[in-house]
């Protein structure tokens, strides 16, 4: 899978409000990108779980060749599978969000990019059983699923703390939102991020 910008916004915006975690947990992990990012601005161990077997074997080699990869633990399993032994300070996703759109020829692509192997009440369900009090979970979504993420998050008994919205230019409507959620009462920081 590419590099893409809106998970290279994500780690960064991750990275600068995070506070001091000690466990991170990256669910669908694909090659590293944002465990190796959250890596370079924190101590914390971090679990990178990633369920396709090309993303995984890349994710692998990525870390071996980084610097950064000291505190890294790629795992190759199904997050669904995954059984959390101790509970996490941070949770980070960038998952596969599409939904009712026209599927590739490629398993893996789909994998990746459409929530038929895992879907929000999933994402949602399996972060609140594994952040410790306190914790937060950062998520990607396409703008177009706001509203859903919003609804699903208040329905598991949790908060939007921050939102921020993403537009390729200050003429542009948003085509992302990044969402920092945590399962204790607070009030939501709004922003945007202009690109261009």
């Amino acid at each position: 899978m590419k590099v893409t910008t809106d998970a290279c916004l994500l780690g960064a915006w991750a990275a600068s409000i995070m506070k001091d975690p000690k466990r991170i947990l990256d669910i669908g992990a694909g090659t590293g990108l944002l465990s190796l990012m959250l890596s370079q601005a924190s101590k914390a161990s971090i679990d990178a779980v990633e369920i396709e077997d090309q993303a995984y074997q890349q994710m692998k080699e990525n870390f071996e060749k980084s610097r950064f990869n000291k505190n890294i633990n790629p795992i190759h399993t199904d997050i669904k599978k995954y059984l959390i032994n101790e509970p996490y300070d941070l949770i980070i996703s960038n998952p596969p969000f599409h939904q009712e759109q026209l599927l590739s020829k490629r398993k893996n692509i789909n994998l990746a990019r459409h929530q038929e192997g895992l879907l929000l009440s999933d994402l949602l369900s399996i972060s609140k059983s594994s952040l410790r009090a306190g914790g937060s979970f950062f998520m990607l979504m396409p703008f177009y699923r706001e509203k859903e993420c919003s609804k699903g998050v208040a329905q598991m008994g949790g908060f939007t703390k921050r939102i921020a919205r993403v537009l390729h230019s200050s003429l542009h409507k948003p085509f992302r939102v990044m969402m920092e959620i945590v399962f204790e009462n607070t009030h939501t920081i709004e922003e945007d991020i202009i690109i261009h």
